[in-house]
């Protein structure tokens, strides 16, 4: 800030042409007729740096249809994208909802999505052990049922798979 105005008073003192000035203080001269031209226009506050923030965004979902979005996954908590654009298509009549992939952007960035890691670990039985580890003969993995329960697999090579529920005991941890 300093420097743009010492620029423009240097360049309205007469003393030096606009290019010497541009080559001493290491801008264009675009860039110098820029700022002059915001001084002129609205003084010193013209100088200040201006937002880079885009003053729209093209392919923004509009809020109304974000907001049914919302209130349709309160109403239906195990429903997905593809259910709750269908009821955009037929029930609110919205003649172009948002994709699949948009739908399940918005409820994530809304914190309707739980999300399991797969590279958390299991406590089981006072001991905790990673995804994938081995215990007693048998490998142990995390399945969503896509309930809201999660279920820990532990697979024996000789009986096959066991399924043991520990979503309600709150078993599963992740670092």
């Amino acid at each position: 800030m300093d420097e743009k105005l010492r620029f423009v008073h240097l360049a309205r003192s007469g003393r030096f042409t606009i290019t010497e000035l541009c080559h001493d203080f290491g801008i264009s001269r675009k860039t110098g007729h820029k700022y002059l031209h915001r001084y002129e226009q609205d003084g010193v506050t013209g100088l200040h740096e201006l937002s880079r923030c885009p003053l729209r965004y093209a392919n923004l979902t509009d809020a109304v249809i974000e907001k049914l979005i919302l209130a349709d996954r309160r109403k239906h908590r195990t429903w997905g994208p593809k259910k709750l654009r269908d009821l955009l298509l037929k029930k609110h009549g919205i003649e172009r909802p948002p994709s699949c992939s948009t739908i399940g952007a918005i409820l994530k960035r809304n914190g309707m999505v739980k999300t399991v890691s797969t590279s958390g670990f299991i406590s089981f039985e006072g001991k905790n052990y990673h995804v994938g580890e081995h215990f007693a003969g048998c490998q142990l993995g995390l399945h969503d049922t896509g309930k809201g329960l999660t279920e820990l697999h532990y697979t024996n090579l000789l009986l096959g798979t066991l399924r043991y529920e520990v979503a309600k005991k709150g078993s599963i941890q992740y670092p």
